[in-house]
């Protein structure tokens, strides 16, 4: 089964984005991560096109800025407002997103049985609100955990 990493959280993500409302990989991490680029940490990052396709298929870890960042609760809390105001609304099936989420999770063998309920405790998600507040945690883990590089 695949690895709950940040490359295959993402491209689940962005599978489920509508053609309609697809934006480039430089936006869609500004969309992403926009508490962290408005905040004093981030204002001074820019993302590099070259780093961030690596970031999106498994090829480099996130950098530790972001992750660092994130690692306070609140500014969880704020990924999860901006996965809710930036992402969720150009999805078009954001509710199936969140179902492979939750089975990426399920199917990793890497992860502690442990963890795993921690990380699904929310799921079944309600509303878009709930499927936010789903991702932003698993995000946030596949981005904080050890990195394994992916073959090119």
């Amino acid at each position: 089964m695949e690895r709950c990493d940040f490359a295959s959280v993402m491209a689940i993500i962005k599978k489920y984005i509508s053609e309609n409302n697809d934006m480039g990989q430089l936006d869609y991490l500004y969309s992403l991560f926009d508490d962290f680029v408005s905040s004093d940490e981030g204002r001074d990052f820019d993302f590099d096109n070259g780093l961030v396709c690596r970031w999106m298929n498994g090829q480099a870890k996130v950098s530790p800025r972001i992750t660092k960042y994130y690692t306070d609760e609140q500014h969880q809390r704020n990924l999860a407002r901006d996965i809710y105001q930036n992402i969720l609304p150009v999805m078009f099936d954001s509710g199936m997103a969140v179902q492979k989420i939750y089975e990426l999770v399920i199917g990793d063998e890497s992860i502690s049985e442990r963890k795993k309920m921690e990380l699904i405790e929310p799921y079944p998600c309600r509303n878009k609100k709930e499927d936010a507040d789903f991702i932003a945690p698993v995000l946030y883990f596949s981005m904080d955990r050890d990195f394994v590089k992916r073959d090119a």
